[in-house]
């Protein structure tokens, strides 16, 4: 039963990434357990399955080029965002916005945060800028200068080490044991590219294919055991 509890988990996982196939910035989410074989006196044999914990796979998907002014890809590191509970989180979804209050956002209302942790206001701007180390510039929409004006720069977050990410959903992810973001050193932006999803659909599809037979041999096992219990009962009913 914990064999088939753990195969219906990996199966949820598998499914949850081939719908997210074609979704911007998504990272496939992991699965894995380990058997630990039963031990003590009077234990007996085989092994309970143990669920580990789910992981993210940080690896970056493939790079399109889009051409809007704040489509953004990085290389090398995550945007920083803020949660709606004020904490931060790292995404690769990188199809921002600028709120009515002139905020830069995610297309889900989270505020991008600059290298200072601040949330990025901006007026509105013609020209709009983003270096590849994500220093945002542009013109006053206003203006009648042709000078560009510097207003913010991106914050840059590197991913963590042993892929620390807890999936937030909304293409958000959290970082495990309260660790705090750092800055990438090697980051770069590409202004009017976005990042797709890393999901490989071909991988995943065979790995359905592969956790559905897991599923269905646990099945059958726990159907014989079930009907094995049975005749031995009604032998034992036979003879007592």
């Amino acid at each position: 039963m914990a064999g088939l509890e753990a195969a219906s988990s990996a199966l949820d996982t598998i499914a949850e990434n081939v719908g997210n196939a074609d979704t911007t910035g998504y990272a496939a989410a992991q699965t894995a357990a380990l058997a630990l074989p039963y031990s003590g006196e009077d234990s007996p044999p085989g092994a309970d399955v143990t669920p580990l914990n789910e992981g993210t796979d940080p690896t970056e998907g493939p790079i399109e080029r889009t051409g809007g002014p704040l489509d953004l890809a990085v290389s090398g590191g995550w945007l920083l965002v803020q949660t709606e509970d004020g904490g931060v989180a790292l995404t690769r979804n990188g199809a921002l916005v600028q709120g009515s209050d002139g905020l830069l956002e995610t297309q889900n209302g989270d505020p991008v945060l600059d290298v200072n942790q601040q949330p990025i206001s901006l007026p509105a701007l013609r020209n709009l800028q983003v270096s590849s180390d994500g220093t945002i510039s542009g013109i006053p929409a206003n203006s009648e200068s042709q000078q560009t004006t510097v207003y913010a720069q991106l914050y840059l977050a590197a991913t963590p080490q042993n892929s620390d990410l807890v999936p937030l959903g909304n293409t958000l992810y959290g970082l495990q044991n309260n660790i705090q973001p750092t800055q990438a050193t090697n980051a770069t932006v590409m202004q009017g590219y976005l990042e797709g999803s890393n999901v490989n659909p071909v991988q995943s599809m065979v790995e359905m294919i592969a956790g559905t037979r897991s599923f269905q041999l646990l099945s059958q096992i726990i159907a014989g055991s079930n009907s094995s219990d049975q005749s031995l009962n009604q032998v034992l009913a036979t003879t007592s």
